[in-house]
């Protein structure tokens, strides 16, 4: 496949968009380690953010397509996507990120 640097340019903008946030980061790191949430209000419990942000966060990463909504009766479960899965993992080891250890600082941040 020849190279399109529009298209590149365009991906990186979506990924940045996707990682710009380390509230946001925290939400998707959660998803991929717990496979998934049942609802986001129970990720906004896990997460330790309130509902709103947590909802936020989640429609960005859906319109960036890292996020999937699946119906799950009166609630819609959250996945991250199998193909953005094995890109994190590699953006992940590429930053330093070892089992364990998070880059948070102690706001959150």
């Amino acid at each position: 496949m020849p190279y399109d640097r529009d298209r590149t340019l365009d991906l990186l903008v979506i990924l940045g968009t996707a990682l710009g946030s380390r509230a946001r980061v925290q939400v998707l790191r959660t998803l991929l380690d717990d496979a998934g949430a049942e609802s986001v209000s129970e990720l906004a419990r896990r997460v330790g953010m309130p509902l709103s942000t947590t909802g936020h966060h989640v429609a960005v990463l859906v319109t960036c397509g890292f996020v999937t909504k699946e119906p799950c009766g009166r609630d819609m479960s959250l996945f991250v996507r199998s193909d953005v899965v094995a890109m994190l993992e590699k953006v992940f080891a590429w930053a330093g990120e070892s089992e364990g250890e998070g880059g948070d600082d102690d706001n959150g941040n």
